[in-house]
């Protein structure tokens, strides 16, 4: 289970960050809104000015094969609590596969292919349509991968799952979160309704696992007599 904030400066529980996962799936909505005036003013903002590739590193540390060389360092570091590490990486692997799955679906365009003079809608191509574009890499258009944002499900689920092993830094990490929306909003990669729904399904997929306790097969129960790990 999730830490739960024994302090006013501790870290979040479960619930409150099941509700905040909630909170930011349904404010993708309303958000779609403003997706359009958002790449406008972005479009205007990368013309006149380079200061957005400053954010490039935490692009890096976002991308999946980034939160890997995370997790198997602290593998290495952290030998007494390699399962609590084990269910955060089951954690990012799980909200990969549903932003992955959510990709295929809905297909969307990216904000560079996007015409701001139409509505927003038409940045949705169609159910699947992700198997019928021009561009293809692995069988997919990658163009068509807007919704939602692989980097906001990484850098949202590593998020939760390295405040579950340092509550204390706990603020740090979640300050991570909307550094890589900016990153992924200022760079035309993501419209701002792909970013919160892509941290939603993170932080929604770290809390089911590590509550539930999804990652009992990959690792021995501990044996009898040795110390149990921390949560």
């Amino acid at each position: 289970m999730l830490p739960t904030a024994g302090t006013t400066n501790g870290p979040p529980s479960d619930r409150q960050l099941a509700f905040l996962g909630l909170a930011l799936l349904v404010l993708a909505f309303p958000a779609l809104l403003l997706d359009s005036q958002v790449v406008t003013w972005t479009r205007q903002l990368r013309s006149d000015s380079s200061s957005v590739f400053l954010l490039v590193p935490v692009e890096l540390m976002a991308r999946a094969a980034g939160a890997a060389v995370i997790l198997l360092i602290l593998l290495v570091l952290e030998q007494d609590r390699r399962r609590t590490v084990l269910r955060v990486a089951v954690a990012v692997l799980l909200a990969a596969l549903v932003t992955l799955t959510l990709k295929i679906i809905v297909a969307r365009q990216r904000p560079p292919l996007f015409d701001t003079s139409s509505g927003i809608w038409t940045s949705f191509q169609g159910l699947f349509n992700i198997f019928q574009g021009e561009s293809f890499t692995f069988l997919r258009d990658r163009t068509l991968e807007s919704f939602p944002s692989g980097h906001m499900t990484t850098a949202a689920a590593l998020a939760v799952g390295l405040a579950t092993l340092y509550p204390r830094w706990s603020c740090w990490f979640a300050a991570a979160i909307p550094l890589v929306a900016l990153q992924r909003i200022c760079h035309l990669e993501h419209f701002v309704s792909d970013t919160l729904s892509g941290a939603g399904i993170g932080i929604l997929a770290s809390v089911f696992v590590l509550r539930h306790r999804l990652w009992d097969f990959l690792t021995p129960a501990t044996p009898a007599g040795e110390e149990s790990e921390p949560d």
